[in-house]
């Protein structure tokens, strides 16, 4: 079995390892080493995220720098992936935020 695959985001190929995605994602864990189709694919579609954020999200476990701008989209591929150290980070950037207002904290926070 290969330890890295290439994921197809609207078409346009981002190369990841499966280890790296597997330990940061309990959902790409489940993907890659459990009993699913995607565990033997080469390439694994992704067709309903955006690909920059995506690559952004990939790079936030060794602890990019969040914004205001990257905290929305950030909060909703986490949720959707489980990458747990990454929400925590950004809901802790939200909290300290003097930008967002608290109202928009809050309508971020919970989605």
């Amino acid at each position: 079995m290969s330890l890295s695959t290439t994921l197809v985001i609207n078409g346009k190929k981002v190369y990841a390892s499966k280890q790296i995605l597997a330990v940061n994602s309990p959902v790409f864990k489940t993907m890659f080493f459990g009993n699913f189709a995607e565990k033997n694919k080469k390439e694994i579609e992704l067709n309903d995220v955006d690909r920059r954020e995506f690559v952004a999200l990939l790079i936030y476990p060794s602890f990019k720098m969040i914004t205001d701008d990257s905290a929305e989209s950030l909060l909703k591929l986490t949720g959707r992936f489980q990458m747990v150290s990454v929400i925590d980070r950004v809901e802790e950037f939200l909290a300290a935020s003097v930008l967002t207002p608290t109202l928009e904290k809050l309508r971020i926070a919970d989605q």
